[in-house]
């Protein structure tokens, strides 16, 4: 081979590789624990849209989630006067229920879950006391996770999904991987 064809050649090749892009693949553990954020998150808001500072008790309701779609509520929340706790015993029944955050450490999420999945018990704000859990036998999960200085992972599976929170403290599994935060 002459070597202007290998020169060419060469240069073919690299102008083809993508030593430009400096983004890299996410983690399938970092996907799971922005996903297991994400779904949290949404039941979060969904708690806060509609239940925080109401009056408690039994509850029945279909609404509209964050972002869109719906979501149906059934269950109890409660709150002691004597030591400021608040308690939940809810299940989301969720429809195309669309949600997003965007955080100050460039974490974008943007998800769409569907089924039904429990919230279960207690927390005090003010206090950062939680003691909850949310589970789902099938939820299907859709969307996409934006890191700053990574590539957009999307998401797209209908699997169980469990989550405990003690305190500060996350973890749970999506799909029987793990994760936490």
């Amino acid at each position: 081979m002459k070597s202007s064809n290998l020169i060419m050649l060469l240069f073919f090749l690299l102008s083809c590789s993508d030593s430009g892009n400096s983004e890299k693949t996410m983690s399938q553990s970092d996907i799971d624990r922005y996903t297991g954020f994400a779904i949290v998150d949404t039941a979060s808001q969904i708690y806060n849209i509609n239940f925080a500072g109401k009056p408690v008790g039994a509850q029945n309701l279909t609404t509209t989630c964050p972002q869109g779609g719906e979501v149906i509520i059934t269950g109890s929340t409660g709150y002691s006067q004597n030591n400021g706790i608040t308690t939940v015993d809810l299940i989301l029944n969720l429809k195309d229920c669309k949600s997003s955050r965007h955080t100050t450490n460039g974490i974008d999420t943007i998800i769409t879950l569907t089924g039904i999945m429990t919230f279960k018990g207690s927390f005090d704000s003010s206090r950062g006391y939680n003691a909850t859990t949310h589970q789902s036998d099938s939820l299907k999960i859709s969307g996409a996770i934006s890191v700053t200085g990574f590539k957009t992972a999307t998401v797209d599976e209908t699997c169980p999904f469990t989550a405990s929170i003690n305190n500060e403290t996350v973890s749970g599994y999506i799909c029987s991987r793990q994760f936490s935060y």
